[in-house]
């Protein structure tokens, strides 16, 4: 095999296993800042052909095809995002969201541990994931939820009226 053949293989590995350079994406953030999320999401499936394992494009996917309202193309695209970023906390806080959107608590707290597991010290991923377990009914679970919250950010009034709340309704 020639040198020739041999950088062209390395090259094409290399990009395969790359994100696009913000220069790449710079007309894709511009069609969702315009919200032509139809053009958007053209423009990353063109990319994709460059980056096929793209975490980020397909991330930019999922939210693009939430903003037409089409789910199971978003959930798709945001499960493949954890397939090929699985170190990044937003995929799975976007399937935990258009989950408990759907009513599927039991996912949307699967994917909302995940993300708080990637990302222990924001105080919205373990508020998010507090909201889940108190409509799933484990108010233990979603008072140590809160209590991270609190933690974080002792300020963030929303964690102390829902731990009230939650307190009431184990007495009542």
């Amino acid at each position: 095999m020639s040198c020739e053949n041999i950088e062209a293989i390395s090259h094409r590995l290399d990009i395969e296993n790359q994100e696009p350079l913000a220069k790449d994406t710079r007309e894709i953030d511009e069609f969702i800042t315009q919200q032509k999320f139809d053009d958007a999401i053209e423009a990353c499936l063109n990319l994709l052909e460059t980056y096929p394992s793209s975490g980020i494009l397909n991330i930019t996917l999922g939210k693009c095809y939430f903003e037409l309202g089409q789910i199971d193309l978003a959930i798709s695209s945001y499960t493949k995002a954890t397939e090929y970023w699985p170190q990044s906390e937003v995929s799975y806080a976007m399937l935990g969201q258009i989950y408990s959107s759907q009513g599927d608590t039991e996912q949307a707290i699967k994917n909302l541990r995940k993300a708080v597991e990637l990302k222990p010290d924001d105080y919205e991923l373990n508020s998010l994931l507090g909201g889940e377990l108190i409509q799933s009914g484990d108010f233990d679970a979603a008072i140590e939820s809160l209590e991270q919250v609190l933690k974080i950010k002792p300020d963030y009034a929303e964690a102390y009226f829902n731990m009230g709340m939650r307190s009431k309704e184990r007495v009542t």
